[in-house]
């Protein structure tokens, strides 16, 4: 089979569901070697018509559509975790505290829940053991997207202004050393533009899988904030004010 017939059938799966892991695609492209089709992908990548995800996964490239939190949640989730317990380590006892809605911001919820702090969140789905909970937790409200267990709309951007924030900790799509972070939400945009603006430290927890990806609609100037991942990377680094390891 020729390398076009090959990229062809892995596009034509793509376009019948949303993510398709690699053992899927051994079974459609039978006899073809793992290696190979890594290669079609990577290359298929490269021509913008799909996005890699970690653990051998991949989708169709839109700078408009997000992923569901469902298989959000399954990918990269010891680096989210990992995430979670650095951005912890920043915050102080008493602090009033922004958690993003996201799979990473589900993660660091859990853990900010045991600190003696405030907590206002757009995160919709709570995962936390009751003895667990040393904190004050407000949820922003607003209209729920269940696709990503998260608030968002004109109600949420409005109930932002009723508080102040010491840390915010906030999710993207892609990380750009160009066009900075990105989502393919306009609604989310706003509103974590809106977060932004009403705090006195921002965080973005980002995953490494979101390096050098471009989505619809921008947020913030990487040099706005403080960029913590699970991996330090040349182009990235170079263009915030600090990157946390």
């Amino acid at each position: 089979m020729i390398p076009y017939e090959r990229k062809k059938m892995i596009l034509n799966e793509l376009n019948k569901q949303d993510i398709v892991i690699l053992d899927e695609l051994k079974t459609l492209l039978s006899g073809v070697s793992v290696s190979t089709i890594r290669r079609d992908l990577k290359d298929l990548e490269k021509a913008g018509q799909v996005t890699l995800l970690p653990g051998g996964a991949a989708k169709l490239f839109s700078r408009s559509t997000d992923v569901p939190i469902t298989k959000r949640t399954t990918l990269n989730r010891n680096e989210k975790k990992e995430i979670a317990l650095l951005s912890a380590k920043e915050v102080k006892l008493g602090e009033t505290i922004y958690i993003d809605s996201g799979s990473t911001g589900e993660e660091l919820l859990i853990e900010l829940v045991k600190k003696k702090v405030t907590i206002i969140t757009s995160v919709t789905n709570f995962k936390i053991p009751l003895q667990d909970v040393e904190a004050q937790v407000y949820s922003l409200g607003g209209f729920v997207n269940f696709t990503n267990n998260s608030l968002k709309g004109d109600l949420t951007v409005q109930n932002i202004e009723h508080f102040n924030f010491d840390r915010a900790f906030i999710g993207a799509n892609g990380v750009d050393s160009k066009s900075g972070y990105t989502t393919p939400d306009l609604s989310e945009a706003i509103k974590k533009r809106k977060v932004i603006e009403k705090s006195q430290e921002v965080y973005f927890v980002c995953d490494s899988s979101k390096f050098h990806k471009v989505y619809m609609s921008s947020i913030a100037p990487l040099s706005e904030s403080v960029l913590i991942s699970n991996e330090e990377d040349k182009i990235i680094e170079e263009s915030v004010m600090e990157l946390i390891y």
